[in-house]
């Protein structure tokens, strides 16, 4: 019998790590400490009776209890200072004092089980049985704990959600088209159900899962909230340089493909068109005109589109992969491109 991992698995009680708290979460700190205090209050209380029940074993068979003794003493001591805590970093501080007690107790207990030739086994039993004798008190503590949890997260998760909702609505009034970020909050708001039938069913897995799940969103809304707050001459005179580079792409392909033989005639009148649309375009965004570059953005936009309609069109099987390859991408580079400024430049 392999007697470390026997103890191991008798003494060591997982504890839960609840995520770092940022400048943001200021608001629902109280709540996420109420989590770790009933968490912790539910463990220390298991490892205590663990603890006690394998002292009173070993003083039944005459073996010398003092320096476990002494580290139960000091574990309930570590353990009395929960309430007091209110701070992440101070209930961390905590925890890993109550590791390395527990650590202690457990290696001293090996020492006095091989010492003294007992059976790890009749030691687990001695456990087990004062476990199955506090199950009432352990219960209510974890029932109190996952009340608590649900409670809580459930809380944390509408606060954070209304204040995210708050500051949609807020860009929305100053003119930002706030739709892909409204769509990505909505996707989270969905997700309440599926965490509170996760913490009603007590399904740690299917928890982390979810919360996984909702924080790649978050990032996903915190990043298209951040381009939504870019001043607009800013984003215009960074799309002015998109459609610069787009304009001189389609150009120089313009000219490969009639050097190939290609009729050019459709794409040659859009981008004639293109070219003095983006002129306009960039003029004003020099001038600093911004309502002459929103009119030139757009019409280079449909400009774009008509282009992107036009290179689709063409019949390229008699060329070479390479070459079809090119205007594949271009097609692709073209979509982008529109959709990009479509999105980011409202009532454009």
């Amino acid at each position: 019998m392999n007697h470390h991992t026997t103890l191991t698995a008798i003494l060591i009680t997982t504890l839960l790590t609840l995520p770092a708290i940022t400048a943001t979460d200021y608001p629902v700190l109280d709540q996420q400490i109420a989590i770790r205090h009933t968490h912790l209050s539910w463990t220390t209380t298991d490892t205590e009776i663990r603890m006690h029940a394998a002292i009173t074993y070993l003083a039944n068979h005459k073996t010398e209890t003092t320096r476990l003794t002494t580290l139960l003493e000091t574990f309930k001591t570590q353990a009395n200072t929960i309430p007091a805590l209110t701070t992440n970093i101070a209930l961390n501080e905590l925890l890993r004092q109550l590791l390395q007690t527990t650590q202690d107790f457990k290696t001293e207990l090996q020492n006095q089980i091989t010492t003294n030739n007992l059976r790890p086994i009749l030691v687990h039993q001695a456990i087990q049985t004062a476990i199955a004798d506090n199950a009432t008190i352990l219960t209510g503590l974890q029932d109190t704990y996952w009340s608590v949890r649900t409670t809580n997260e459930l809380a944390i998760f509408d606060q954070r959600v209304q204040r995210s909702q708050l500051v949609l609505t807020t860009l929305a009034n100053q003119g930002h088209n706030t739709t892909p970020a409204q769509a990505i909050l909505d996707s989270i708001s969905d997700e309440r159900t599926n965490l509170q039938a996760a913490l009603t069913e007590r399904n740690q897995s299917q928890i982390h899962a979810i919360n996984v799940h909702i924080e790649d969103l978050a990032a996903s809304l915190r990043a298209t909230v951040q381009n939504l707050q870019i001043p607009l001459p800013q984003k215009i005179h960074y799309w002015t340089w998109v459609g610069g580079r787009a304009v001189n792409r389609t150009a120089i392909v313009i000219t490969e493909l009639a050097g190939l033989g290609i009729n050019i005639t459709t794409l040659q009148t859009i981008q004639t068109q293109a070219e003095a649309d983006y002129a306009i375009l960039y003029h004003a965004d020099v001038a600093g005109n911004l309502t002459q570059a929103r009119s030139a953005l757009h019409d280079l936009r449909k400009d774009l589109i008509a282009l992107r309609t036009a290179f689709h069109a063409l019949h390229l099987e008699h060329l070479e992969v390479a070459q079809q390859q090119e205007v594949t991408d271009l097609i692709a580079a073209l979509d982008d491109t529109t959709s990009g400024l479509t999105a980011d430049i409202p009532t454009l």
